[in-house]
């Protein structure tokens, strides 16, 4: 796969072009509630599975209805654009919360 490239008059070196950036890969923590049970947990991390780009999504901890989730990031875009997704019947915020940290809050639907 070739990589577009423009060239940068100032210091004559290649530069890539923004629609060439690569994927990165990185690890999130995802902090997802509440839920009333674990069964709902467990659908959550089904539904946050499909999401594109991303990996590996495992529950850390469930304390008081709050998901402690850590998943694996590999995509151009944004992981927090990419969430959107999830959001189909405008249950979720999502925010984030550190620079490897998302917070999501359910809320209740009706």
């Amino acid at each position: 796969m070739a990589v577009m490239s423009r060239h940068d008059d100032r210091n004559g070196t290649q530069v890539p072009s923004r629609g060439a950036l690569p994927a990165v890969t990185t690890r999130v923590e995802v902090h997802a509630g509440p839920f009333t049970t674990l069964r709902a947990v467990m659908a959550f991390i089904e539904r946050l599975s499909s999401v594109p780009g991303v990996r590996d999504v495992r529950l850390d901890r469930w304390v008081a209805g709050r998901a402690v989730l850590v998943l694996r990031h590999h995509d151009r875009v944004p992981l927090i654009s990419s969430l959107r997704v999830l959001d189909d019947e405008g249950t979720l915020d999502i925010s984030v919360r550190q620079p490897h940290g998302i917070q999501i809050e359910v809320r209740p639907r009706g």
